[in-house]
């Protein structure tokens, strides 16, 4: 029997068993497609998300001054955010964070990449040895929702216990600006009103010649009946 006279007696069945393995691939392409938008769908939401952050950080200008600050660091706006101390104590000689504003209400709307800092407690002496006061750690939980009218929430640990022993050195540069430039507008201000006078001093082109010769004399880089060439 040759190889043709086989596939023509058999034919009903290569055509059965065809049938079948292309129905199987047409189902697993069909799975395949679903997951493959599933994913896309999800990738699209993840990245119109909003993603809130509350962190503890010093001030720039004192580093014994505690700011906390909330950022949204994702790609949409948070909506009705609202906030809530859900363990821990504050321990806080100042405000207490129930008292302010934003989270006592709540937050309406918190833009990409909006931040909120405020000052919260100032921890001088906080860490000196002997001191009966406790440092604040507690946990936030922040509800929010996004703009599809999810609902979302996160838990951040605030423990200034973090910022023990931390020092710097100097003041930061836009602080050392600001102070020059009040300054600078101090003494302008002087000559504006008249209780200072501005000094000019005026010189030839000659008395200037004498003037750097007589210091190369002093200092012995030449004799005093040098002149120095004219230009």
């Amino acid at each position: 029997m040759s190889a043709l006279d086989f596939l023509n007696e058999n034919s009903g069945a290569f055509t059965v068993v065809f049938s079948g393995l292309v129905t199987i691939a047409t189902i697993v392409y069909v799975i395949l497609t679903s997951r493959l938008v599933s994913e896309t769908r999800q990738m699209r939401r993840a990245q119109a998300m909003p993603c809130l952050t509350v962190y503890p950080v010093p001030h720039e200008e004192e580093i014994n001054w505690i700011d906390i600050v909330i950022r949204n660091i994702g790609t949409a706006a948070a909506l009705d955010v609202k906030f809530t101390i859900i363990s821990g104590e504050e321990h806080s000689p100042d405000t207490p964070l129930a008292d302010i504003g934003f989270f006592k209400n709540g937050i309406n709307y918190l833009a990409p990449g909006q931040k909120i800092q405020f000052f919260y407690t100032s921890m001088l002496g906080a860490f000196e040895p002997g001191t009966k006061r406790q440092v604040p750690c507690f946990e936030i939980k922040a509800l929010f929702r996004d703009t599809h009218g999810d609902q979302h929430d996160e838990v951040f640990k605030i423990d200034l216990n973090e910022f023990k022993g931390f020092s710097h050195l100097g003041d930061p540069p836009l602080y050392m600006i600001a102070r020059q430039v009040e300054k600078m507008a101090s003494q302008m201000e002087s000559v504006a009103r008249g209780t200072s006078k501005i000094q000019i001093i005026m010189q030839t082109k000659d008395e200037l010649k004498r003037e750097q010769h007589e210091v190369m004399v002093k200092k012995g880089y030449c004799p005093p009946d040098e002149r120095g060439a004219d230009t």
